[in-house]
């Protein structure tokens, strides 16, 4: 007759299994929502240059009217202030998008990851089950064996 505790054992190992399926696919979830927020990220940091693009030409040409020597200094200092913030955007624009290529990169893998690990839990599962099967079996002939001889048959 089959051990109980190995029956126990072997169908707590299955809840563990679909536990761990559940926590991949979470974390699969969680990746898939900051890949999207990376990219809204993006498309707004573009916004943003383009708009700090058009308020520096708008600038230069408010410089260009004022023709006052000292204001025009002032504004040609605050437009290379905004230029220099518009490059740092632009770089931290091309960062974002390097880093969204790594996550990228990292998702394909990540993916790559989980389904080995599915296909791995779906061996184990499929092993338990043919091993749950045995037993019911074994048992079965046991029940029968003890029927038999409780019978006399035996």
């Amino acid at each position: 007759m089959p051990d109980p505790n190995k029956v126990l054992e072997a169908e707590q190992a299955i809840q563990d299994i679909a536990e761990e399926l559940k926590k991949m696919k979470s974390a699969a979830d969680l990746l898939s929502s900051a890949e999207e927020k990376t990219n809204a990220v993006v498309k707004a940091s573009e916004a943003i240059v383009g708009k700090i693009q058009t308020f520096v030409e708008q600038g230069a040409e408010i410089v260009n009217r004022i023709g006052d020597y000292d204001i025009q200094s002032d504004m040609e200092t605050v437009q290379k202030g905004l230029e220099s913030i518009g490059k740092e955007i632009s770089k931290t624009d091309k960062d974002l998008k390097k880093n969204l290529g790594n996550m990228d990169q990292y998702s394909k893998k990540f993916k790559q990851e989980v389904m080995a690990r599915f296909k791995e839990d779906d061996e184990k599962s499929q092993q338990n089950q043919i091993q749950l099967l045995v037993l019911g079996g074994i048992n079965v002939i046991l029940v029968a064996i003890l029927v038999l001889k409780f019978l006399g048959v035996i």
